[in-house]
């Protein structure tokens, strides 16, 4: 039993540490585009999108890290919980588990449909400037568009 929790605490932290890892490289990539604002290309899509929402890039970042700062909190209690094991003081406080499991996923929930990063996506394949088309129910998989080539 003590070496399956010390595999789900070493899981957990190296859990923190990649997600960590994300979180400096999404910050590094918002700091060097904010630095080089010449190098961002903003589409007819984007534009478009901006003026129906009114947010841009900028505003998914924000909610990305709101929503990476309350999972790591989650994460770090967590990891916390089972340092102390079944009889730890976190383990005994159901209310606990609430505010700092549940109500943290709640939050980033809610940040994230507030800022629902699918929103700056078109759904039409010919105003994407990407190759990659995105299919809907609507569509279906037997969607052929041969000016672009796809099956």
């Amino acid at each position: 039993m003590d070496m399956g929790s010390n595999i789900v605490i070493g899981g957990l932290v190296v859990q923190l540490l990649f997600f960590g890892f994300f979180v400096f490289v999404s910050a590094l990539l918002h700091w060097r585009m904010k630095k080089q604002p010449q190098y961002i290309h903003v589409s007819e899509i984007t534009a478009s999108n901006y003026s129906r929402t009114h947010m841009g890039w900028e505003s998914i970042m924000w909610a990305l890290y709101a929503a990476c700062l309350l999972i790591l909190v989650r994460s770090v209690f967590r990891v916390v919980e089972f340092i102390e094991g079944n009889d730890g003081f976190i383990m005994r406080k159901e209310y606990l588990l609430y505010i700092f499991d549940a109500c943290l996923m709640a939050l980033s929930g809610i940040v994230l449909f507030l800022v629902y990063p699918g929103t700056f996506l078109s759904k039409d394949a010919s105003k994407r400037d990407s190759e990659l088309r995105l299919t809907s129910i609507e569509e279906g998989f037997t969607h052929t568009d041969p000016k672009r080539g796809y099956p």
